[in-house]
């Protein structure tokens, strides 16, 4: 069996971080793990620029971002297998995985890192009476279809929610030539955490209506309107306010949930109120050994928090496999 001193489960920005702290810090056989084709994570969805890396006088676009971290990780000697899932990790740190080249695989680490990040809720989690139309997508998958194919899902576009994905969902939609007709928002202010994707709002003219919801979709076979309706402050449908919008296609913020089904199967312990991976202040999980970062832990954030999570939680990774040589 194949063994390394630490394996990285997830190769977002996060887990390659990790990686690459890790090896600056001496630990040796490092390898990172994870089920998308290539690294990158939910970054590979975004071509905005903003984010630094080394030093604070670049200002870098998500695919340089990435190809940095990804660079250094590989000249440092770190493993990157892509393409390949996790099946399972058992309590004595065995690792197995599957991908179409090795078939079903077991590794054994001294040490795991888990940065496996986060995944949009199904669309059952949005209660709109319609039917199974095209049309109808998530933020995260407008993101994807635009920027990773190349494909513009609708022409005339209904966002439903305001937080940060979806702000920056339709900022792409706009600039893809899009007509975001409105943002719809339940409650009465933005959601979004980032200063930076407020700003969008205003400077890509996305109109938002607050306090209103959607409440049917209408279509044969592709969306053609909507049904929007206003809300009073308890978030009750104020009657005779219906109203039909026409559109192609309907957006949906769906809210980031930490990817957690992993760690939960071997029992970790889940921290109630964020739904993320419970950590010590040393980046550990209740496992001894198996620490925790980036938007596993505490969902959707800003990516130099998860980035410096990363080498954080690498730091106490190393000071443990020097514990355990």
């Amino acid at each position: 069996m194949e063994a390394f001193d630490l394996i990285v489960i997830g190769a977002g920005v996060s887990g390659v971080m990790a990686a690459v702290e890790a090896k600056s810090r001496g630990v040796n056989r490092v390898i990172v793990i994870d089920r998308d084709i290539e690294p990158g994570g939910a970054m590979l969805s975004c071509v905005q620029a903003g984010f630094y890396y080394k030093s604070i006088k670049e200002n870098l676009a998500a695919p340089e971002l990435i190809s940095g971290l990804v660079k250094d990780a590989l000249n440092l000697g770190v493993i990157i297998k892509c393409d390949t899932t996790v099946l399972e990790i058992k309590k004595n740190k065995e690792v197995v995985m599957v991908n179409s080249k090795e078939g079903i695989k077991t590794i054994k680490a001294k040490s795991i890192i888990l940065a496996m990040g986060s995944r949009e809720r199904p669309f059952g989690y949005k209660n709109i009476l319609g039917y199974g139309l095209a049309g109808i997508t998530t933020a995260c998958s407008t993101l994807k279809y635009i920027n990773r194919k190349g494909v513009l899902p609708g022409k005339r576009c209904i966002v439903l929610g305001s937080d940060d994905i979806g702000i920056l969902a339709a900022r792409t939609l706009v600039l893809e030539g899009a007509n975001v007709i409105s943002m719809i928002e339940t409650s009465g202010a933005i959601r979004a955490v980032s200063n930076k994707a407020k700003e969008y709002v205003e400077d890509f003219n996305i109109p938002v209506l607050f306090n209103h919801r959607v409440v049917k979709i209408y279509g044969t076979h592709r969306v053609t309107g909507v049904d929007i309706v206003h809300l009073d402050e308890e978030y009750n449908v104020i009657e005779g306010t219906s109203k039909y919008v026409d559109c192609d296609t309907l957006v949906l913020c769906m809210n980031l949930k930490p990817d957690t089904a992993i760690a939960e199967k071997m029992g970790i312990d889940i921290e109630k109120e964020k739904g993320g991976i419970f950590i010590s202040d040393k980046m550990e999980t209740s496992m001894k050994g198996i620490f925790a970062c980036g938007a596993v832990v505490d969902g959707y954030t800003n990516v130099e928090k998860i980035m410096n999570q990363g080498k954080l939680a690498a730091k106490y990774a190393a000071e443990y496999l020097c514990g355990v040589q």
